[in-house]
């Protein structure tokens, strides 16, 4: 059969995978305290940096979908507490996973293959724009 794997590598898997709830937790806390977001238009998108570190989804960012223009973004604010850098960015990904499949599923049930999201991490949070 196989090599069983090293206890050190379980230990990290388990830590990898304590690491990820505390990160949903604190992204569910980010959204729930979440103020209502609002479409700001000709803000500039910043390139893209290559090297950088169930139902519906989220009723807030679906209700945005639909009033996008291209060009036109929203702002979601991020506060982080306590010094973990990974945790952190953990959460910030996975609010960016719950904007997209927000965003998926409602480009699915409104028949719009057209429309195209860009997200972006800029100072103090997560900023997505309508790119097409």
């Amino acid at each position: 059969g196989l090599p069983r794997p090293s206890e050190s590598y379980m230990s990290q898997r388990r830590q990898s995978r304590t690491e990820w709830k505390v990160a949903g937790v604190e992204a569910e806390k980010i959204l729930q305290g979440m103020p209502p977001l609002t479409l700001e238009k000709q803000i500039p998108m910043p390139d893209l940096k290559r090297n950088s570190p169930g139902e519906l989804g989220n009723p807030q960012f679906a209700a945005l979908f639909p009033n996008m223009e291209v060009g036109d973004s929203f702002f979601v604010p991020m506060k982080f507490e306590g010094d973990d850098e990974k945790v952190n960015r953990r959460t910030r990904d996975k609010i960016r996973s719950k904007i997209n499949y927000t965003f998926v599923h409602w480009r699915r049930v409104v028949n719009r293959p057209e429309v195209k999201l860009g997200t972006r991490t800029v100072e103090g949070g997560l900023r997505i724009w309508r790119t097409a």
